[in-house]
């Protein structure tokens, strides 16, 4: 008799392999075809989105360049630069350049310009505007090398102090010139290149914000911000949302995000978006400028029955602060020079490229030079000759003149400047013989 084997129970996790239910099988196929069509979306999207940035901005290159510029934007933005970081407000001459050496002296350059006369050193002063401003920086060689040829000052060494400034008008340039002597300064020199702020800035800066045309053409903008804490609060609100653009400039161009065509349109559109809320916070902030601001701002009230009558007072205040500023420095035993800067916008004068003296770029500006320019000219050889003022008109030092020597230090109009300065400069002192200050 045969004895049975018997079969082990088949373990429940052996054998056959079991089929999942079927809603598990359901819901495997939907999470496939979910992740699928996700995918295609996401494709169909990043393309369009490289469409758009295609004809915004004509190429990626284009794109690239236009948010690493964004990345390095300044933050601090104003409708009018006010108290930039650049510049100091002044108790007595308005705002001028912040000192930028140890001394801190608040004077025009960094080392503090309070020199003696000696019989080894000339001392010259040069003001004005941002003309006579870029000549004392950068040109100072070129006025020292055709000074040095006079035998009047052979031997002597030239001193260059500089008292100019960007937006600079008169009355400044006469209000440096006693703050400074006041204070002890000494000079043998003083060269005073104006002429185009006197003229722009009443009428394109101080009338139509409502500030008095003799204060300073930045007055206005510079003093709203100590007085206004609701321009304050607008500019505020710019340099903040400017330094928001910055933040997302810099993020979108890290990875993974630089090389998604959505992020970059995303942060595209929030650029512009923000460049807007800007734009308003900056139009707010001007408008204060222009509303009845207080007295500290805007000064006396004022009224001028025609735009000529405007020009005919700024010109007049140019001829007094001029006239007054030969007799202190005759009384002080200072050689006075005024010169009429040169201006590439007359039809008498040809620009010489994109780096002209006196460059005009607006049609205000432009309207204002060709309504004053000519009665400015024709004045001051009346009222500055009759005064003894030692004057020369260069406005025509560019005429007739297509192209400028090549340099590579200097910029070629302001070395004619200089020249032109120079050559007058000795004129003067073959018609008045130089006298030494005793």
């Amino acid at each position: 008799m045969t004895a049975e084997v018997e079969r082990p129970e088949p373990s429940p996790n052996s054998g056959t392999r079991r089929t999942p239910p079927s809603w598990i099988r359901s819901l495997c196929r939907r999470l496939v075809v979910c992740l699928l069509v996700t995918v295609v979306a996401g494709i169909v999207i990043e393309g369009l989105s490289l469409v758009i940035l295609l004809i915004q901005h004509g190429s990626l290159q284009q794109h690239r360049l236009f948010r690493e510029c964004a990345a390095r934007q300044i933050c601090d933005t104003r409708p009018d630069p006010g108290l930039a970081e650049s510049t100091i407000l002044h108790p007595y001459l308005g705002s001028i350049p912040r000192p930028d050496g140890p001394d801190k002296s608040g004077y025009m350059e960094s080392a503090i310009p309070l020199c003696r006369r000696s019989n080894d050193r000339l001392i010259v002063g040069i003001t004005g505007g941002a003309a006579a401003r870029r000549i004392s920086v950068q040109a100072t060689d070129v006025l020292s090398r055709e000074i040095s040829t006079f035998p009047e000052f052979a031997g002597r060494t030239c001193h260059f102090v500089r008292l100019a400034a960007d937006g600079f008008k008169q009355p400044q340039q006469l209000m440096i010139l006693n703050y400074l002597l006041s204070q002890g300064a000494e000079f043998d020199l003083l060269i005073n290149l104006d002429g185009l702020n006197e003229v722009v800035l009443p009428a394109t800066e101080n009338h139509p914000s409502g500030v008095h045309t003799e204060f300073p053409g930045d007055w206005g903008s510079t003093t709203v911000e100590l007085t206004r804490p609701d321009y304050r609060h607008n500019v505020g609100l710019a340099i903040f949302l400017r330094r928001q653009q910055q933040s997302d400039a810099i993020q979108a161009g890290t990875f993974p995000w630089c090389y998604s065509p959505v992020s970059q349109l995303r942060w595209s559109y929030r650029h512009h978006q923000l460049e807007q809320e800007i734009t308003e916070s900056l139009r707010n902030a001007a408008a204060m400028t222009r509303q009845s601001a207080s007295y500290c701002s805007s000064g006396p009230p004022e009224e001028f029955g025609s735009a000529q009558a405007m020009y005919d007072e700024s010109i007049d205040l140019w001829c007094r602060s001029s006239i007054l500023l030969h007799r202190e420095c005759v009384i002080n035993q200072i050689r006075y020079f005024h010169f009429l800067e040169p201006i590439s916008d007359l039809p008498v004068s040809s620009p010489l490229g994109e780096t002209g003296i006196a460059r005009v770029e607006s049609d205000a500006r432009t309207a204002a030079i060709h309504g004053c320019w000519p009665l400015m000219r024709t004045r001051s050889r009346k009222q500055l000759d009759a005064a003894g003022v030692e004057f020369a008109d260069l406005t025509d030092t560019f005429s007739n003149l297509d192209t400028a020597p090549p340099t590579e230090s200097e910029p070629a109009d302001q070395i004619l400047v200089c020249k032109a300065i120079a050559g007058r400069i000795k004129k003067f002192l073959a018609q008045n013989p130089w006298k030494s200050a005793k």
